[in-house]
């Protein structure tokens, strides 16, 4: 994963960039599944984005997909497609 290259296009906390650069030193000296200590700071944050994004999902004004239409008109396109391939092969 990039995740340097990632983490350059996001707004952070001082403190959780901190924590995040120290992350990526210590990787860079260990092999690729080496375990390193977690950071507790860095899983606070992660708890509170995946808690921020949760609810920002949950609160979404998602409507009722017009599945019916979208049938009808696969089905028009599907058949138009039948009578074409039909036509050509006459």
């Amino acid at each position: 994963m990039a995740l340097p290259e990632i983490a350059e296009g996001i707004s952070l906390p001082s403190e959780v960039r901190r924590a995040l650069d120290d992350l990526l030193e210590i990787k860079s000296r260990t092999k690729e599944l080496g375990l390193v200590p977690r950071s507790p700071l860095l899983d606070q944050w992660i708890h509170e984005e995946l808690v921020c994004g949760r609810q920002f999902a949950a609160n979404l004004q998602v409507g009722k997909l017009p599945v019916e239409a979208c049938n009808t008109l696969f089905r028009r396109h599907v058949m138009a497609g039948r009578r074409s391939r039909a036509a050509h092969d006459l």
